[in-house]
């Protein structure tokens, strides 16, 4: 993962975390082309936001394994 991804994954965690709005975060990854990300580097706070985002459709995150 990059510096900027990991600052673009940390920012839509922050996003799920304070709108609850997980089709809009989303929306995001997949614009981003980020739906696929290893996300195993990030904090366990923000791999539990991403773990809500992980269940919309064309969404495949990896690592976020408890």
């Amino acid at each position: 993962m990059t510096e900027f991804q990991h600052g673009f994954m940390v920012a839509v965690a922050l996003l799920q975390h304070l709108s609850d709005q997980p089709i809009i975060a989303a929306d995001i990854l997949s614009e981003a082309g980020f739906q696929n990300l290893d996300c195993s580097e990030l904090d366990e706070y923000d791999k539990s936001a991403l773990r809500i985002i992980n269940n919309e459709i064309g969404i495949k995150l990896l690592g976020l394994e408890l």
